[in-house]
């Protein structure tokens, strides 16, 4: 099987997952590269990037600073230019905390790739944020590091595909003026796809994906 024919039959078994909850699309995104043609970011970069998320919305939605301050110096996470000017000048833009507020959603599937977090439940209602935090807070940098074992590409292909035909499914509903989709947190399907957006190409400058929306 080539790497095109991968991406179609996933199409298709996307397409047949939403058909069977009522959430049909017509082509829907553009097809994400096959199994043989991606190139996925080290689990080391996945992880970390997963911490940064965390982070940036532990300050967004006020959690103890003086934890905050703690894990930035185990973890020493690399924040993006955005982040970390956010994390140490902060912002007065209340649209802006709220938005990093949701980057818990956008953590979740990469701790999951990186095997840290054990299921990705269908996105219908928002991640405890002391829950995410325990995915990694209990373990040193190095112990965590050993930890973390990326899934194969097939199965993150797999997840990422359907989150993207999830957010495709409220932009038809939202295009065609029908009401949007039901049993999907909007939010939720939405950070996922930035978070599995950055995956599935490559990792590299955050701030950039996050420009896209």
């Amino acid at each position: 099987m080539t790497g095109s024919d991968d991406a179609f039959v996933r199409r298709f078994r996307s397409q047949r997952r939403l058909e069977a909850e009522s959430l049909p699309i017509d082509a829907g995104p553009a097809l994400l590269p096959g199994v043989d043609e991606v190139r996925l970011p080290g689990v080391e970069e996945v992880v970390v990037r997963a911490i940064c998320l965390t982070l940036v919305a532990a300050e967004a939605t006020e959690i103890d600073r003086g934890l905050l301050d703690r894990l930035i110096e185990e973890y020493r996470p690399p924040f993006s230019f955005m982040e970390r000017r956010f994390i140490e000048e902060g912002t007065d833009d209340w649209v802006s905390i709220v938005n990093l507020g949701w980057r818990f959603e956008t953590a979740l599937p990469l701790f999951w790739a990186a095997g840290l977090v054990e299921t990705l439940a269908r996105p219908e209602g928002q991640t405890e944020p002391f829950e995410l935090l325990m995915a990694f807070v209990p373990w040193r940098r190095e112990e965590l590091l050993a930890r973390a074992a990326l899934r194969p590409a097939a199965e993150l292909l797999d997840a990422a595909d359907l989150h993207f035909c999830y957010d495709e499914a409220f932009r038809a509903a939202r295009r065609e003026g029908r009401t949007p989709p039901e049993g999907l947190h909007r939010g939720v399907v939405m950070e996922r796809r930035r978070g599995f957006s950055w995956l599935v190409e490559g990792g590299g400058d955050w701030d950039a994906v996050v420009a896209r929306r």
